[in-house]
């Protein structure tokens, strides 16, 4: 029940935000927040991210035991695709090192995943884009804005709604 309010309240907050024009835009946000980029150890203030195309954006923890599974169905659903759309996920673990090992025996997606991750070690991103969970997985339109938000794993369905919306949209 508390899983189903805060969903409600994610969506409405994103729709009123979206409706009175102040609905963050991903890339600008993460250009704020500089996590750092994994695989470089580097602050990286939006480079290495897809711009200009859909985007699945994945928040987790180290800690988080159903984290790995969500990030690993998101990977296999846009390889079952021939859609243009990109994939980032985002730790909000402090320490970068835990971050890493989380990722290691990821077995064959290890690689993928690694690429394709950041550590907001103090949170400011997640902050500003309303992130109070892990797993959630934002989907992020082409011109950078947020289309919707699932927390936990979320229903397949409407993932699948949600990775249309974003995919077909110009």
């Amino acid at each position: 029940m508390i899983l189903r309010i805060s969903t409600f309240i994610a969506i409405a907050f994103l729709a009123t935000n979206a409706i009175a024009g102040n609905a963050p835009r991903f890339h600008d946000e993460f250009a704020k927040a500089a996590p750092v980029a994994l695989a470089a150890q580097t602050e990286n203030k939006a480079a290495g991210i897809p711009t200009g195309q859909p985007l699945i954006v994945q928040f987790w923890a180290s800690w988080c035991v159903g984290c790995r599974s969500a990030m690993e169905s998101s990977i296999k659903k846009l390889d079952t695709n021939d859609l243009k759309v990109g994939f980032i996920n985002i730790s909000l673990d402090e320490d970068p090192a835990a971050a890493r090992n989380y990722l290691k025996p990821a077995g064959p997606l290890a690689e993928r995943l690694t690429a394709a991750a950041f550590v907001d070690t103090r949170q400011k991103l997640a902050e500003s884009l309303n992130i109070k969970a892990v797993p959630a997985t934002l989907f992020i339109n082409r011109d950078g804005s947020v289309a919707g938000q699932l927390l936990g794993h979320g229903s397949p369905v409407e993932f699948e709604r949600l990775f249309r919306q974003i995919s077909q949209a110009h």
